[in-house]
Parts: structure tokens; sequence; C-alpha cells
């Protein structure tokens, strides 16, 4: 029992401090910066001593940086529900060199590529794990993630469920091994591995507190800017959201419509339904683009 209050209360105390430590930076980078001299894509934290910003609207803390050949973006994630989003929908990187706030001029990239029906197979996932359809609650057509009617501590509702996501995505994250890259016309073939040639590079990990860092590098010459003449230029962090792809009802289901999928014993619909009760992950958001658009000028050396 003392060592469950003492978690409980390393836990608490480790989000009060992220909390604390969030409201005190800006919510877009305001400063243009050379990278650490040890910088490696690897989806490692441990070269940047602080990140610059950290954006309400992502809730994703965020430096950008470069040197002469390459422009990086580093990422963090603190908050099962945005890392979910993120490895489930991907992540797209945009810049835009002419300064305006429009994808379809600039260039993208998106890391990770989340697998067709890799979120069916999430929720399946989670349905086996948590109680299943068919019992309290479940009927055939419905997938249940919360197993059944509200019942006993969402909070610890809430934990099972956060642990189960973050195994599912722990051992997931070797699989994730592709970049899709708009709008560089140096670049034909729009999928590319993590290995390429390219010079286009892009990794993500946990740290052992279950922090989701990303890291991408992408050379200047595909952006056609330099540290030369530098000048101002947009960029856009756009968290894609999760795409549902639930297959057809079974011909005996009446009505014909597709299958329900139920959280904590309520169906999904409208109104912004919660994983583990009230002042739980908002799941329907999970779903929805959530993105802001920045600006940056290169820094010289």
């Amino acid at each position: 029992m003392k060592l469950l209050k003492v978690v409980s209360g390393l836990c608490v105390w480790s989000m009060v401090a992220v909390s604390s430590f969030a409201q005190k930076l800006p919510d877009q980078q305001e400063v243009s910066l050379r990278p650490p001299a040890n910088i490696k894509i690897d989806g490692k934290a441990t070269e940047w001593p602080a990140f610059q910003a950290y954006n309400k609207s992502t809730s994703l803390f965020y430096t950008i940086t470069n040197d002469d050949d390459n422009l990086y973006l580093a990422v963090q994630s603190t908050n099962s529900g945005i890392t979910n989003k993120i490895m489930r929908g991907g992540l797209t990187f945009t810049v835009n060199t002419t300064g305006k706030k429009k994808e379809k001029e600039g260039i993208s990239i998106m890391f990770p590529v989340p697998p067709k029906n890799d979120m069916m197979s999430m929720m399946q996932g989670m349905r086996t794990a948590m109680g299943g359809a068919g019992g309290p609650g479940g009927r055939p057509g419905q997938t249940v993630i919360m197993g059944g009617p509200p019942s006993g501590d969402p909070a610890a509702m809430m934990k099972r469920a956060d642990s189960i996501m973050y195994e599912m995505n722990r051992q997931q994250i070797d699989k994730l091994k592709d970049i899709k890259v708009f709008g560089i016309k140096d670049i034909t073939d729009s999928l590319l591995s993590i290995y390429n040639e390219e010079g286009i590079k892009a990794r993500a990990l946990f740290d052992g507190n279950r922090n989701y860092t990303y890291e991408l590098a992408i050379p200047l010459k595909y952006l056609s800017i330099t540290t030369n003449n530098p000048k101002e230029f947009t960029y856009n962090i756009k968290l894609n959201g999760m795409q549902l792809n639930l297959p057809p009802p079974p011909p005996s289901m009446a009505g014909g419509g597709a299958p329900t999928v139920v959280i904590n014993g309520a169906p999904m619909g409208g109104g912004g339904m919660r994983m583990g009760g009230p002042g739980g992950i908002d799941f329907m958001s999970m779903f929805s683009v959530t993105d802001f658009w920045g600006k940056y000028t290169l820094a010289k050396k």
C-alpha cells in the first residue's frame, strides 16, 4: 500500500511538473537556432536540453533548428492520447517558403505512415483486452472498448486503457518504417523507407517515462533555401487524426447500419465521448485534425 501511494504520488508530481513547465513556454517557437553539435535522428531527446515551445492546439512540445544542410524538427508528446493519435494517423510537417499558410504550395513530410486497417486492429485488440463485444453492454456489430456499462473506478479504467494503448504502440513502433513525401519535384516516389537515400530522416521512440519523441531532418536543397541569404518562411505541424475503417455490418444486422463503437458503455457519436469517464481522453478528438502554423528564419552559423 505504501509503495502504491509513493508511485501514485510520483505520477501526480510528474504530471504537475510537465504542466507547469509547459505553461512557461511560448505557444510557438520565437527564435532561430542551430542544432546541438551531437544531433542524431534516432528518436531520442537526449541531445535536446529543452524544447522551445509547447503548442496548446496539438498538445506537443517542439523545437525547430537548422544547420547549413538540414532543417530539423523535434517533437515530444507526454500525453498517451496524443501519442496514439500520431501513431495511428501520422504527423505532417509542411514548409512553405513563399510565406503563405497553404499546404498545397509547400513541401510536406508525413511520418509515421500507419498501415491500412491499423485503427480497426487496435480497437479489436483493446476490445479483446478489456472485455470484448457480446459481454455486458455489448452485442454483435459493436466494438466495446471499455467493456460494458459504466462501472468501477474511472481512474483505474483509464489507467488500464492507457497501459494497453502504450504497450500496443510500443510493440508497433519498429514496424512504422515509411515516410510520405508531398511536393518535392526531385523525388518521384512519394513513399520512402526510413532508410532512404534521399537524405530525409525520421525516427520516433518511447523513453523510460513513456514520452514519445519524434525527430525529422529535411535537406535544405529540397526547400530551395540556404543560410547564405535566410528569409522567413511558414511551417505547419499537423496531427492528421486516426482513421476509422470499420468493416461493413453482417447481413443479419437489422437496419444495415455501420457497427457501433461503444466506449465505457456509451455508443460513440455526437458529444465528445471520453475514455475512462469524466476527465479521461476525449476519444472523438483523436479522430479530428489538429494543427497550427508558425514562422521560422534559418539561423546562420
